[in-house]
């Protein structure tokens, strides 16, 4: 077992508690009174429900708030531990001034736990030194995918669009264009961060903006001129899809975007714009003939989804994972309402669109309250959402041989995509990590406060600054 030298400190202070109530109960033995039944009841609080109370809130190890959990990848990044094989660090803080360092060690093929109080300065030298080994590691575990990212962009999107802005007739420029920029969409990224940070949330923001800045920047220019020339859409299209790509990779750094939170913002900011579109319709808005009111709704709703989501990732706690459970349910909510829609009113494009809007709106609140207290790791939500669609495909098979003829095939499907979702679900909250972040009640008991009280000479008001005991919650 491993007792640090500040432990030992924690129980040495104990003891000197203990003897200090003992010997001031024996002062007061023969003039029993209220001072010595709260001094006794201090006493048994603090000795007998000192391991219960102060429930210890996790933090993070570097003043930017990016590393909560010091594990084998990073202890091999940042090398911190060279005379110990640490399997997993945690920081956490139990009042305003104390702090908890602990370690899970492996020692003569057994694993132990090592936990250290830090004092403020401690603290301070600490998260000092995880700031200065960071700083000179570059995250770029994101960065091969955002380049096979860009590089898939240039050969479908960007590529063929060049070509048709320039809009030659030479056919030597028009290949040769569509060549230089789908090979640009490789050289040009790997060129812009060989030297800088890509995370997983610099991936998310960025591809966001490149692919879906596309459609935003030929809706800007379809809301002010209309549809009728496809090669200017093509031109905002392209220049606002690269900026929204740029703005995007900055935001994460600037905002210190987390790679959940990234995932919030696109998805609610995809879904966003598709309620945009149902808005529109719903207030009898047409694209052709009002094309500035169809398209300003829908980047509207897109651009508040996007708020949405960076109001709701400000909780660290939610997972890359979670944030795609969030989502599954709301694309689960709106699929199970395509059914009963294909019955009730299927040429109703105005219900139809309204009722999958509102839908995915209530799923994606059930999912935020589903994964409260559970932690899921985006391998764990991918198999969650492919057992969902293989869910929604059984049920369909089954439906199908039953009877071909009728909706009962979709509604079987529903069936079998819902009871699937709820099975992966379960089996796999089993396997996630619950949320160090989220467990945060405390109670806090300060004993040391009565001496002043007793001793000192304060006014009242004062005395409100010096607690004996502080509860705290946060929702």
């Amino acid at each position: 077992m491993f007792l640090s030298e500040n432990f030992c400190k924690r129980i040495a202070l104990i003891i000197l508690l203990f003897l200090f109530y003992f010997i001031k109960a024996l002062t007061l033995i023969k003039k029993p009174n209220i001072t010595m039944q709260i001094i006794l009841t201090i006493f048994f609080i603090t000795i007998f429900f000192y391991p219960l109370i102060g429930q210890e809130e996790a933090i993070p190890f570097d003043t930017k708030g990016k590393i909560w959990v010091i594990d084998k990848k990073v202890i091999k990044t940042i090398k911190l531990f060279k005379d110990e094989e640490v399997i997993e660090a945690r920081l956490f803080t139990i009042n305003d001034s104390i702090s908890v360092f602990e370690k899970l060690i492996k020692k003569d093929d057994k694993t132990f736990r090592d936990k250290q109080i830090l004092s403020n300065s401690e603290l301070n030298s600490l998260r000092a030194k995880i700031d200065s080994i960071s700083l000179m590691v570059i995250n770029q575990e994101g960065r091969s995918w955002l380049l096979a990212s860009s590089t898939f962009l240039g050969l479908t999107l960007y590529g063929p669009s060049v070509p048709s802005i320039i809009n030659s007739t030479n056919d030597k420029i028009q290949v040769s264009s569509y060549m230089l920029t789908a090979a640009s969409g490789f050289f040009l990224p790997w060129y812009l961060t060989r030297n800088r940070s890509v995370s997983y949330a610099h991936l998310n923001l960025t591809t966001f903006g490149l692919s879906w800045g596309f459609l935003h920047g030929a809706q800007i220019y379809w809301a002010t001129s209309g549809y009728n020339n496809l090669n200017n859409a093509l031109t905002f299209g392209t220049i606002c899809g690269i900026t929204e790509g740029f703005i995007g990779y900055n935001l994460v750094d600037k905002f210190n975007i987390s790679y959940g939170q990234a995932q919030l913002m696109t998805f609610y900011s995809e879904i966003g714009l598709f309620i945009g579109f149902a808005a529109a319709q719903r207030f009898n808005i047409d694209a052709e003939e009002k094309p500035g009111g169809f398209q300003g709704l829908s980047l509207l709703g897109s651009a508040l989804g996007l708020g949405i989501g960076y109001r709701q990732g400000l909780d660290k706690s939610i997972t890359a994972g979670d944030a795609q459970i969030i989502g599954i349910s709301a694309l689960l909510s709106a699929y199970l309402t395509i059914p009963p829609l294909s019955d009730i009113a299927p040429d109703d494009s105005r219900n139809i669109s309204t009722t999958l809007s509102l839908a995915g709106i209530c799923g994606a609140f059930i999912g935020s309250k589903l994964i409260r207290n559970i932690d899921f790791s985006y391998g764990q939500s991918l198999m969650i959402g492919l057992g969902t669609i293989a869910g929604g495909f059984t049920g369909a098979g089954v439906g199908y041989l039953i009877d071909n003829n009728s909706s009962l095939p979709i509604y079987i499907s529903g069936l079998g995509a819902l009871t699937s979702f709820g099975l992966m679900f379960n089996y796999y909250k089993n396997k996630s990590e619950t949320s160090y972040e989220k467990n945060n009640f405390r109670i806090n008991l300060y004993p040391q406060n009565y001496l002043v009280w007793n001793r000192a000479n304060l006014q009242p008001i004062y005395l409100t600054n010096l607690p004996l005991v502080s509860i705290s919650k946060t929702f």
